[in-house]
């Protein structure tokens, strides 16, 4: 997770809070959870204009691609870690381990 210094935050929170109400507003309003699918599209359209538009601005060099494909990898590592990691965990104390067919 990019655990940006405290004294960023301000400028990139209203930015990305006005986002988010785009793309609730758009979608339907405050019932997320019939909106998540419609909402996947257009999140996935705003990450990958800013890495098109940064590997506009940087060149095609393979350092360049290197980084901005480290971008999305990075965030999809940190949200299973730090999400999905520990929710896994849970149902797996709750309901036990997979054990393999009788063969």
């Amino acid at each position: 997770m990019p655990y940006i210094k405290q004294e960023r935050r301000p400028d990139l929170d209203p930015i990305l809070q006005k986002l988010w109400n785009e793309l609730v507003v758009i979608k339907g309003g405050a019932d997320l959870s019939n909106t998540l699918d419609k909402m996947k599209g257009d999140v996935n359209y705003c990450f990958t204009k800013i890495l098109v538009t940064m590997l506009k601005k940087l060149g095609t060099r393979y350092h360049v691609l290197s980084n901005i494909h480290a971008i999305p990898v990075d965030v999809a590592n940190e949200f299973k870690d730090v999400f999905m990691r520990p929710y896994e965990d849970k149902k797996k104390a709750e309901n036990g381990e997979i054990e393999p067919l009788i063969t």
